[in-house]
């Protein structure tokens, strides 16, 4: 199994660098709370439930590649039998590789009953909950789409979360389901009942209970506000002080989309640029990424054609570096599908067109246990001080030996700042 996946780490670096060579061409019964790992969630539908089982099972061998460990599909009342049936194969599918399965909860366009909507989500978690010999269990269910009526969709959680807990014990239930096409902030606000000073509350406020749900989730778009993401996470903190939420909740990446980059290297570096800035907000948690293949939009991991682009290795070796001060540039990463703390180092190219470990690198640096790394360098090659206008690269130690990985960082340049209190480094 190390061996493969070690192929599979050689693959990408390969195609990441025979891209940039040719252009850039690659690639309730109780509210208790669940334990939920940070993971990476990948979703796209329209491969993963699509009528064809071959590209199905591309998709999710692509989700592994790039380092995944959860996909993300929806389910809603008016599926029918060849829908559902996808659905049990991408379980099947993802099973075989290793990954768990998110499944979104989305009433009909019009609006569902919050009865029918909540026996809908009983049958859906019942038949996912795990405690049936041979069925599959979903690592986590998420309610709504983000387009529901505050009053409404408040009343669809009252319903549905007890029916979930009842029917899948243990399971994490995440509310919310925002994007990055509405502010988070009015939507959270209205669907608590908890209007900015000199707004109007939101009608049905009188029958309001505290909010039941394990966490929000919450989808970014390819210019991650980074300000309003944390200003979400302390709403959140804000709402649970005031006993507004049953739980203490953080926000949850399920989704991240940028179909307006600008360029395939451009869209790469911004996804890893914007995993550090989820990373580095207090009370967010995990990343996500969609689609898996572009629909003519730019935003895939994988071409139209099938193709990989940048984004794929960028998505599975992550680095970014920052400037940190004269003469000095701090460097974030993120290794996935590790099987251990992987031995790294960072180089730099020179005038000769030769690649140079950093002087930081004398001495042997392994990841953490979750895969990311975090360190600062102050020194070139040949004891220069660092130009921050330079050219990173992300290399791994396997079988003896140095190998390029991710994507190549053109520069040092600054994300949007984190909030202060970061957990990430």
């Amino acid at each position: 199994m190390r061996g493969r996946r070690r192929a599979a780490v050689g693959a990408i670096a390969a195609l990441a660098a025979a891209g940039f060579a040719a252009g850039l061409v690659v690639a309730l019964t109780s509210d208790r709370p669940t334990t939920l790992s940070e993971p990476t969630i990948v979703a796209d539908d329209a491969l993963l439930l699509g009528l064809d089982s071959e590209r199905a099972a591309g998709a999710v061998a692509l989700a592994r590649r790039a380092g995944a460990d959860w996909l993300r599909v929806t389910v809603t009342p008016r599926d029918g039998p060849v829908r559902r049936a996808a659905v049990d194969r991408t379980f099947a599918l993802a099973a075989r590789q290793r990954l768990r399965v998110m499944l979104d909860l989305v009433p009909a366009p019009r609006a569902n009953a919050p009865e029918e909507f909540a026996t809908f989500a009983s049958r859906i978690a019942a038949q996912y909950s795990g405690r049936a010999p041979g069925r599959p269990a979903a690592a986590a269910f998420a309610i709504g789409d983000g387009r529901q009526p505050a009053g409404a969709y408040r009343r669809l959680l009252y319903a549905a979360i007890p029916a979930i807990r009842r029917a899948a014990p243990g399971r994490t239930v995440l509310i919310g389901n925002t994007g990055s096409d509405a502010s988070p902030l009015v939507y959270l606000r209205a669907l608590a009942c908890a209007p900015e000073r000199g707004a109007p509350r939101a009608r049905g406020c009188a029958t309001f209970a505290p909010l039941p749900g394990d966490g929000w989730a919450h989808r970014l778009g390819g210019e991650p506000a980074t300000g309003e993401l944390s200003r979400l996470a302390v709403l959140l903190r804000e709402l649970r002080v005031q006993g507004r939420l049953r739980l203490p909740m953080a926000v949850h990446i399920t989704g991240y989309r940028d179909d307006g980059a600008g360029g395939a290297y451009e869209h790469a570096r911004r996804l890893g640029e914007s995993e550090w800035n989820a990373a580095h907000t207090p009370g967010v948690r995990g990343f996500a990424f969609e689609p898996l293949r572009d629909r003519a939009d730019g935003a895939g991991l994988q071409t139209a054609a099938g193709l990989p682009r940048p984004a794929l290795a960028a998505l599975a070796r992550t680095l970014v570096v920052r400037p940190a001060g004269p003469g000095a540039v701090a460097i974030w990463g993120h290794v996935r599908m590790q099987t251990h703390p992987e031995r790294f180092r960072v180089t730099v190219r020179l005038l000769d067109g030769t690649w140079r470990p950093l002087p930081r690198f004398n001495r042997t640096h392994h990841t953490r246990g979750d895969g990311t790394f975090a360190v600062t360098a102050r020194t070139a090659p040949g004891g220069q001080a660092i130009d921050p206008r330079a050219t990173f690269r992300l290399e791994l130690r396997h079988q003896r030996r140095w190998r390029p990985a991710g994507l190549p960082i053109f520069g040092a340049r600054s994300p949007l700042r984190p909030a202060s209190g970061s957990r990430a480094g």
